[in-house]
């Protein structure tokens, strides 16, 4: 039984075969000119394949250029926003820094004159 499988695919395997190739006659020159041009239609595929490809690749460069400089442009604004909110900052706090020496620097000599006031006023007496 199995040997009579095996014949019956063996024989279904030669038959569904075309003539030419495998088990039929050689190729014939119109074969070997359509495999040239098949050959051919493969090389120019991959022409443009490759073509195609390496425009891609420089338009992702191009574009990944562009958002490189995209960054680079919005992080100098904002480091610029921030270095003029700390000036700012710094100018406020010198301001503060000045108006509490000043009252410091007031508020001393006060208390220097109201002592002099106290000594001259113990020397009258």
């Amino acid at each position: 039984m199995k040997s009579f499988k095996l014949i019956l695919m063996v024989t279904v395997l030669i038959i569904s075969f075309p003539k030419s190739g495998i088990c039929g006659e050689p190729p014939t020159m119109e074969m070997d000119e359509e495999i040239e041009q098949l050959k051919q239609k493969i090389d120019e595929t991959t022409a443009q394949t490759d073509s195609l490809n390496q425009a891609i690749e420089e338009m992702s460069q191009a574009e990944r250029k562009a958002q490189m400089e995209e960054f680079i442009e919005q992080n100098k604004r904002n480091l610029d926003s921030f270095m003029a909110e700390q000036q700012a900052r710094e100018k406020k706090n010198n301001t503060r820094l000045f108006i509490r020496l000043g009252l410091l620097v007031i508020t001393i000599i006060a208390l220097i004159v109201s002592r002099v006031n106290k000594k001259k006023a113990q020397a009258n007496e």
